[in-house]
């Protein structure tokens, strides 16, 4: 591989691996060493999709982490616990600004991503 191709700071978005880029080729070229193979085209639009998928699993862990701490808050009210429950209901809200925030920004990537 190294005689045909120069490793390159890119992941491959099927396996992980380091990408090389060919040297040979007259257009972009991209291969890892277990043998994914991209066009520059294929993989930008691959990288855009992983994006897009690590931004939705963002977006559901933080959304199921507000409602979380906020079934603790009340838990912890129910419990007699007012400064644990403040706490909880301080980290329900900071998630609930992340929610806001991934979505908007999900919503700007795939604005971006449709021109």
């Amino acid at each position: 591989m190294s005689r045909l191709a120069n490793p390159v700071p890119l992941s491959c978005p099927a396996c992980g691996g380091v990408l090389s880029q060919n040297r040979r080729s007259p257009v972009l070229r991209f291969r890892c060493q277990v043998g994914h193979a991209y066009t520059d085209e294929a993989l930008a639009g691959e990288q855009e999709g992983s994006v897009d998928e690590a931004m939705r699993v963002a977006l559901r862990i933080v959304e199921e982490r507000a409602v979380l701490t906020q079934k603790m808050a009340a838990e912890a009210r129910r419990g007699g616990l007012r400064h644990s429950a403040a706490s909880f209901e301080r980290t329900s809200e900071q998630s609930r600004e992340h929610i806001v925030t991934l979505g908007e920004a999900r919503l700007t990537a795939r604005r971006k991503g449709q021109t």
